[in-house]
């Protein structure tokens, strides 16, 4: 089976840097399920003792090869499981920006209500008759037409509503934050279907990475054993596979009865 460059890896197609990969693989905690995680821990430690002992193996350019495919692939890796827990900030992000349009959009209701009373346009009252609840009520489609339909309201009638508060200036804050929230709408759904995405690619990528290792770097690394036992030694150690804590259960032994 070959162990080089000659097969198409799953496209990070979220356009997450590798650079940025690198570093969060090292300080984010990810939604890989356990064994994943313990696998992906062995093949940084693998990197590492890569990374440490290169003059010895960079002449090999077979072995450099296999390295760049093994870096490649946890690059990728990292980016997926950051694609994974990205879901979460987004839906904060949509709450977040909800509540500000609630504050603006209840602030030039009740202005505008209020102006209309006291001028006697019950039909422009009728029009900015809702409270923060009711503004904020069903769908984010029909919140965004909610208030949109307030800020017509009180933008066709801006001039007899500044002796009230609503002005020019709070209106176009209001309006962006109409945008605001139209514009984050769709992105808890897109990160559920791109986080779904990452995970249905991670199990190939896994396997295509244990290959690397299993048929390409643990066959050449034999070659070290007597010229640089320190780089084998530190290799085979690194290729253990630790659980992290609190992924397995402990096992209890019970002692066995002694002899009466």
């Amino acid at each position: 089976m070959p162990c080089l460059s000659d097969r198409v890896l799953p496209a990070v197609w979220w356009g997450a840097s590798l650079e940025s990969s690198r570093n969060f693989r090292q300080k984010e905690k990810t939604d890989m399920n356990n064994p994943q995680q313990n696998k992906l821990n062995m093949y940084q430690a693998v990197s590492l003792v890569l990374e440490s002992h290169k003059p010895t193996w960079t002449p090999l350019t077979g072995f450099a090869s296999a390295v760049g495919d093994l870096d490649t692939n946890i690059d990728t890796i990292t980016s997926l499981a950051q694609v994974q827990s990205a879901r979460s900030g987004a839906a904060a992000e949509k709450g977040a920006v909800l509540e500000s349009l609630l504050d603006s959009a209840t602030q030039i209701a009740g202005a505008t209500r209020a102006g209309a009373v006291i001028s006697k346009d019950y039909e422009l009252a009728t029009k900015a008759n809702f409270s923060r609840s009711e503004l904020g009520r069903g769908r984010s489609a029909e919140v965004v037409s909610r208030c949109r339909n307030v800020w017509t309201a009180a933008n066709d009638n801006l001039d007899v509503l500044g002796a009230f508060g609503v002005t020019a200036s709070r209106l176009t804050s209001f309006k962006k934050r109409i945008d605001d929230f139209e514009t984050a709408q769709p992105k808890p759904r897109q990160d559920r279907a791109n986080s779904s995405a990452a995970t249905t690619t991670l199990p190939e990528l896994f396997k295509h990475t244990d290959e690397i290792l299993n048929d390409c770097l643990d066959g050449l690394i034999v070659q070290f054993k007597d010229s640089d036992a320190d780089f084998f030694n530190a290799y085979q150690t690194a290729r253990k596979i630790v659980s992290a804590p609190g992924t397995r259960k402990k096992t209890v032994v019970t002692p066995a009865p002694q002899p009466a």
